[in-house]
């Protein structure tokens, strides 16, 4: 009686288990696909500087391998971290230099007021400056997003826990709208990391001759950016 069912049962068995076989095959087959699928790397960085544009607050920390940025007041900008709130109301801490001298000086804007701090006396001073003409954070790094040619997919990383994708590409300096003075006619090489689940822009860097990349025409250096604390409260006011 069990030889006979089996008998009965068999193809039948057969044919349910080709089947399971044949659908494991299409589900994988399809895997491969979308694995294999290339990801568009200027349609990431476009949402990525989309995204930025509607994020209204975060913490920078700017960096200089190699250079620095003139700022007012004779100083050169080494390395700045604060937070940006708009394109009238950010706060920085800035490693500065006067020559040999080193210097930390506050800068902050309050509804398109800026005041800098003296690095000799430490007081608040005002000062007739935009954020554009220190660093421009906001424009200047979706410009960098949004103006980078041939941009690939370079590698999946991890910043701070997250996965992300770093894009390489090249910018004209031209484009380069980070701080003013980049010299022109060069080709920057640039890199941008984007979460994978956010489209949040962690980092960018971007390396070439010059000032502000390098403290000699012909010598090479980076800029760099790191992002984070999106959409976190900030409460600027003047300084006292």
């Amino acid at each position: 009686m069990t030889a006979s069912r089996a008998r009965q049962h068999g193809p039948t068995a057969s044919l349910r288990w080709l089947a399971l076989v044949a659908a494991l095959g299409v589900v994988v087959a399809a895997c491969s696909r979308d694995a294999a699928a290339p990801v568009d790397a200027a349609a990431v960085l476009e949402r990525a500087a989309t995204r930025l544009e509607q994020t209204k607050t975060y913490r920078y920390l700017l960096e200089f391998e190699g250079g620095a940025a003139p700022i007012a007041l004779g100083l050169s900008m080494r390395r700045a971290e604060g937070v940006f709130a708009g394109i009238d109301d950010f706060d920085a801490v800035v490693l500065a230099s006067a020559g040999p001298i080193d210097a930390r000086v506050g800068i902050r804007a309050v509804q398109g007021e800026t005041w800098i701090t003296n690095p000799l006396t430490g007081q608040w001073q005002k000062q007739p400056l935009t954020v554009a003409q220190l660093f421009d954070i906001s424009s200047g790094v979706t410009a960098l997003m949004r103006d980078a040619t041939a941009p690939v997919v370079a590698a999946r990383e991890t910043i701070d826990g997250v996965t992300v994708q770093r894009i390489d590409g090249a910018l004209a300096s031209e484009r380069f709208r980070l701080m003013p003075g980049v010299p022109p006619g060069q080709q920057l090489r640039a890199s941008a990391w984007v979460g994978v689940e956010d489209d949040l822009v962690r980092r960018l860097e971007v390396r070439g001759r010059g000032v502000p990349f390098a403290a000699t025409p012909d010598a090479e250096g980076t800029v760099r950016v790191t992002l984070s604390h999106f959409d976190e409260p900030v409460a600027l006011a003047p300084p006292s």
